[in-house]
């Protein structure tokens, strides 16, 4: 879609589970190896400071857009110009961890390879290299590992994508949840 650029988006909370510096800490890697990468940071939130620090210090300016939070037809606009979704949540200091991001479901059916960690419900939906990427928590050299990984091997996104798009369906249908749910009650019910 970008004409030999790689553009990476984000879409979340600027928290520290979301582990929105990783990303910036790789692409500070990936920028030395490829110029033409750029980065969009959709979200708000208390680490919003420490992103934007990071960003000038280590002179990122020219490589992210930090856009903070935007209504859903233009986030979607935004999801349609990137090429892939990356989201590295990571395990709180309280000991959190979230499920599955609807924010990766919604990038998948977008039809952007994801990378995400191998954190919370994130391994239910995505098998590594079949339908989108893991990399351990907190691992800058994996996420770079996987941006370059996309970078040296264009011919798989399609089967990436065509892949995500059929597991998010599969997972997520509404009619077969509720067909799955109606049986369920009829059993409790004892019908």
């Amino acid at each position: 879609k970008s004409s030999g650029c790689l553009r990476i988006i984000s879409v979340n909370r600027l928290f520290e589970e979301k582990a929105t510096l990783d990303v910036l800490k790789a692409l500070n890697i990936l920028v030395k190896k490829h110029k033409n990468v750029y980065y969009t940071i959709v979200g708000d939130g208390a680490d919003r400071g420490k992103i934007e620090k990071f960003i000038r210090e280590n002179k990122l300016d020219d490589y992210v857009d930090l856009v903070g939070w935007v209504n859903h037809d233009e986030l979607t606009k935004f999801l349609y110009k990137s090429d892939v979704f990356v989201l590295p949540s990571v395990i709180s200091r309280r000991g959190s961890e979230e499920a599955i991001p609807n924010a990766i479901k919604e990038a998948m059916l977008m039809g952007l390879p994801v990378v995400v960690t191998y954190h919370g419900g994130n391994t239910e939906l995505i098998c590594d290299k079949v339908n989108g990427l893991l990399v351990p928590e907190r691992d800058v050299d994996s996420l770079v590992d996987a941006f370059c990984y996309l970078i040296n091997n264009p011919t798989c996104w399609s089967s990436l994508i065509e892949n995500g798009r059929k597991k998010v369906k599969e997972m997520f249908c509404m009619h077969k949840l509720n067909s799955l749910l109606e049986k369920r009650f009829y059993k409790l019910l004892d019908w």
